[in-house]
């Protein structure tokens, strides 16, 4: 996309992925409710092999940082101080190591982009 066009289709791409200001845990666990709401399946769904598309919306709804558990194998984000996922606020965190100290293992994280980000569909993505 050349000119006009290119520089309106950047500026709607920045309306949809800028995070929302101003807001509490409240409107986060609300936010999170909206999809729950759908039912059991939609959770399984998200804790379930999808948990990091889950926590790729959280993070950039709310400006959070992603966030995995190897012993568990479950991702999760961090907002201001207090991590969520498709169940609402995760308790127990002590396992939960941050994405950029997951990428500094190469292995590790070439092993999840494989099977939690990719999900079997042969494509990159830049996260």
């Amino acid at each position: 996309l050349f000119g006009l066009l290119a520089k309106k289709k950047e500026a709607s791409i920045v309306k949809v992925v800028k995070p929302i200001d101003n807001f509490t845990s409240e409107n986060i666990l609300r936010f999170i409710k909206k999809f729950s709401d759908f039912g059991n399946q939609v959770v399984e769904c998200f804790t379930k092999g999808n948990c990091f598309w889950f926590a790729m919306v959280l993070a950039m709804e709310f400006a959070g940082e992603i966030y995995y558990d190897p012993i568990v194998g479950h991702f999760a984000t961090m907002i201001n101080g207090v991590m969520y996922d498709i169940t609402g606020v995760i308790e127990n965190t002590s396992d939960f190591v941050s994405l950029k100290e997951i990428r500094k293992d190469e292995l590790l994280w070439a092993r999840l982009q494989r099977d939690c980000v990719d999900l079997g569909v042969g494509m990159e993505y830049e996260v």
